[in-house]
């Protein structure tokens, strides 16, 4: 058994940014300024190895490995002017991981004098009207079936300044793991790999994602959008109503903002490989058959199953799923 493990911590300094901080009095703006040697980052993670092989007869085995991985960072300086009181969060970068997806949180508390039943969802104009909240988010005013967001600074309005971190990163994932499984018996041998990542996010949005752009199609979230029918019925909503035009609910919020992690059947594959006897007087000296699979089942917490978390937009070219066959003559 070789089992190994490591643990890193990397303060690093020094690092080339833009300046942030300049007044525009200045007459030059952040992308006119040369580029200063300011910027802090700490990072810190391990990784842990193992691989085994057992042999318990001279045709019967069987094999084990895996590894994982965790790293994380955090911006300590980054030139960010911090942001007045009223914001909910006063810094966008320092602090957090770079990436850090930022968005508005949908308000699920139940408030039957603001017009809140828990749903997350504005369920009537009177809903919107009771709620003496007012809308600067972009997509013009909400409407029933719209998302009832967190008011985080207490101003009764709801725009950048109550926007707050959500999830994790958009960069790259915090957890990378993955896992092997073989073995043989008298000929067959099998082999089998995990792959995966964990604690990851992006923000979906654009054509594809918000019905009012591109072709206006539909994804298979849109099954349960909010209608004052479905509504009217006690059915399952979790999508906001459909949009012919700019929606309160088409921005970045923890709705959009997806848990992109997954673990994927990577690889798949299963040989004979032909006795001796069998093929000693064709004078070959092995010969083996197999098939094999790619890419043949993916796990994941996506909302929708029209496209793949590795994907960055709908609109990507997808992974594709491969099988193949093969003969290994060896004379």
């Amino acid at each position: 058994m070789d089992l190994t493990f490591d643990y890193f911590i990397e303060n690093r300094s020094d690092i080339l940014i833009t300046r942030n901080t300049v007044p525009i009095v200045s007459g030059l703006v952040g992308s006119q300024l040369p580029r200063v040697n300011m910027g802090k980052i700490n990072n810190m993670g391990f990784e842990v190895s193992l691989a085994y092989k057992k042999f318990f007869t001279k045709d019967l085995s069987a094999n084990i490995g895996g590894n994982f991985s965790y790293a994380k960072n955090k911006v300590i300086e980054a030139d960010e002017a911090i942001l007045s009181k009223d914001y909910a969060y006063r810094y966008r970068e320092t602090g957090y991981s770079l990436g850090q997806n930022w968005g508005y949180v949908i308000d699920h508390s139940v408030d039957s004098e603001h017009g809140k039943d828990g749903s997350g969802f504005f369920n009537s104009k009177e809903d919107i009207k009771n709620s003496g909240l007012t809308y600067e988010t972009g997509g013009g005013n909400p409407l029933p079936g719209d998302f009832i967001y967190k008011d985080l600074n207490g101003d009764n309005v709801i725009n950048e300044r109550d926007m707050a971190p959500i999830k994790y990163s958009s960069l790259v994932p915090r957890l990378n793991y993955g896992f092997n499984l073989g073995g043989s018996f008298y000929g067959i041998d099998l082999s089998i790999m995990f792959q995966g990542v964990g604690q990851y996010s992006k923000y979906y949005s654009g054509r594809g994602i918000f019905e009012e752009e591109g072709s206006k199609y539909f994804l298979d979230i849109c099954d349960n959008r909010w209608t004052a029918e479905r509504y009217a019925n006690g059915d399952k909503i979790t999508h906001p109503r459909l949009a012919n035009s700019g929606s309160t609910s088409h921005v970045e919020n923890d709705y959009y903002i997806m848990d992109a992690s997954y673990m994927r059947l990577k690889k798949a594959e299963i040989g004979y490989t032909f006795p001796s006897r069998l093929i000693k007087k064709m004078k070959i000296s092995n010969v083996r058959v197999n098939i094999s699979g790619d890419n043949l089942c993916t796990w994941t917490n996506l909302l929708t199953k029209a496209f793949d978390p590795e994907q960055t937009s709908v609109l990507d070219y997808p992974l594709m799923r491969t099988f193949s066959c093969g003969l290994n003559l060896q004379f």
